[in-house]
């Protein structure tokens, strides 16, 4: 169970509302949405919200067989660039700074990566990591507000699972409504590109020549 965006208002980024919500306001109103959330909700009380923050991010052993790493990637983002929504890339997409994690919660992700021994390693967040160009013709449209609008802090996690490989990695993402399955890799518009699965898919294969 992980929040997203709607809990405080649509499409926030940090202390950045969408235009719901007036910018000098929404401190209060996401310190209470956060507060109404930890109150209504199966949490922790260390994740009690301490004013505009609520320590959402942990991480779930299941014996030697998986661990799931929560992600927030809500709380601690940057602004999303190309004014939101449904948008041809701008400038502003190719930040190197741009982040979706922020630094500390990307730490904490790759230090838990790189310990873990499970045999299936799951990250669980709000939103597609992988690329979808929406433009059929020869142009390009991508959804700011997932991982899309982020491709540098996509690219340090892709890179991170190339060259470190944790066993298994297997992305979970919500918000869409519907049912999407994606390869993720470092480069989406290279068929040959390394996989983040790339585990995932001998591991299956081997199971399946076994089955043969």
């Amino acid at each position: 169970m992980v929040w997203d965006d709607h809990e405080p208002s649509d499409n926030y980024a940090g202390m950045i509302p969408d235009l719901d919500s007036p910018l000098e306001t929404f401190p209060a109103r996401r310190a209470a949405a956060y507060h109404a959330y930890y109150e209504h909700m199966p949490l922790r009380a260390a994740a009690r919200p301490k004013g505009t923050d609520l320590l959402l991010y942990r991480r779930f052993g299941w014996g030697a067989l998986g661990e799931i790493h929560m992600l927030d990637t809500r709380q601690y983002r940057t602004d999303q660039p190309c004014g939101d929504k449904v948008k041809p890339p701008c400038a502003e997409r190719a930040n190197p700074a741009a982040t979706i994690l922020g630094d500390a919660q990307q730490k904490w992700l790759f230090d838990g990566l790189s310990r873990s021994r499970a045999q299936w390693n799951v990250l669980a967040q709000q939103v597609i990591v992988a690329e979808a160009d929406f433009d059929p013709g020869p142009g390009e449209l991508h959804w700011m507000d997932k991982w899309d609008g982020y491709p540098a802090a996509r690219e340090r996690l892709m890179a991170f699972l190339e060259q470190r490989r944790p066993a298994n990695p297997v992305v979970l993402s919500g918000d869409n409504h519907n049912n999407w399955v994606f390869d993720l890799k470092r480069d989406f518009s290279g068929l040959e590109s390394a996989r983040a699965c790339h585990r995932i898919c001998r591991h299956v294969d081997h199971l399946e020549r076994g089955r043969r």
